[in-house]
């Protein structure tokens, strides 16, 4: 049951985080600003694999926000990206 608890607390904890450092990537949005996504990540690890499906969601909801029309759906946009070497699966997390 301890093991159980601390994962729980692990991944609470990655949440927080992440709702965090989006909640500071938006704002930079909202600023006017066009952040870098891959200057935002955090180090490797499940920080920064949470981080990046969130980041990209977004950024793209403020692009369409800006009256632009992204054609990059959220895989092609994981492959492009150098923060997850071109694997999806690590940016959507599955």
């Amino acid at each position: 049951m301890a093991a159980q608890d601390s994962q729980d607390h692990d991944t609470l904890a990655i949440a927080e985080k992440v709702d965090a450092l989006c909640d500071r990537f938006e704002e930079a949005w909202r600023r006017g600003e066009r952040p870098n996504l891959d200057a935002w990540l955090p180090a490797d690890g499940p920080l920064r694999r949470a981080a990046l499906a969130e980041l990209v969601r977004v950024e793209l909801e403020h692009r369409r926000q800006a009256g632009e029309t992204p054609a990059v759906d959220l895989d092609a946009t994981c492959d492009a990206s150098p923060a997850v070497n071109g694997s999806a699966a690590a940016c959507t997390g599955s």
